[in-house]
């Protein structure tokens, strides 16, 4: 692999004197519980049945989803 670039750093670099200062941690009191619906196409609240997102799939993706996924096996 001699001469080959196998892994490169990516990114940017920060200016300097800039520090990043770390948050404290924070407790989620109200989270959702939600699964992906293979069906929908979507993230679902269990609870509301609220979909995350109004994301409406082409014909196309939805065709690929609908015959190449196999959504009977858990």
């Amino acid at each position: 692999m001699k001469g080959h670039r196998l892994f490169d750093r990516f990114g940017f670099d920060l200016p300097e004197g800039s520090k990043v200062e770390a948050k404290g941690m924070q407790v989620v009191t109200n989270g959702q519980t939600i699964e992906y619906e293979l069906q929908k196409h979507n993230w679902v609240d269990i609870e509301t049945d609220e979909v995350l997102t109004n994301y409406c799939a082409s014909a196309e993706l939805s065709c690929l989803l609908d015959n190449y996924i196999d959504i009977t096996k858990r």
